[in-house]
């Protein structure tokens, strides 16, 4: 468990899209949604989920994936909240 992530209060770890848009992904049976404010796209993820949400959130166009997931900062978790 690493100190460094930001929580919510039930303990899920803040996970920024790379893309201001919303975004489902399924992990076993827990679903997150990721919605856009003030720019930032953010969902709170189980820690146990994080390998593989980072690994499955991708952004691009024309056949182009690249991976667009990241833990998320201090400053994005409270800009998105504002």
């Amino acid at each position: 468990m690493s100190d460094n992530y930001i929580r919510n209060k039930k303990g899920k770890v803040a996970i920024r899209y790379g893309v201001a848009r919303s975004k489902v992904l399924a992990v076993g049976g827990n679903r997150y949604t990721w919605m856009p404010q003030h720019n930032i796209s953010l969902a709170f993820v189980n820690e146990k989920d994080i390998p593989y949400v980072l690994s499955h959130l991708k952004k691009g166009c024309c056949g182009s994936r690249t991976l667009a997931g990241t833990i998320a900062t201090q400053a994005q978790v409270d800009k998105w909240l504002s």
